[in-house]
């Protein structure tokens, strides 16, 4: 559980700064397929 929450803790952090909705849509495939 630790290890998701640090995950998406990262993601929300990437997320912020990214600008451009394309790498945000990629970030959240890249960590949906390190899960899946």
């Amino acid at each position: 559980v630790l290890k998701e929450q640090a995950f998406l803790f990262m993601y929300l952090c990437i997320q912020s700064r990214s600008k451009f909705s394309i790498a945000r849509e990629q970030t959240a495939r890249d960590i949906n397929n390190y899960f899946l």
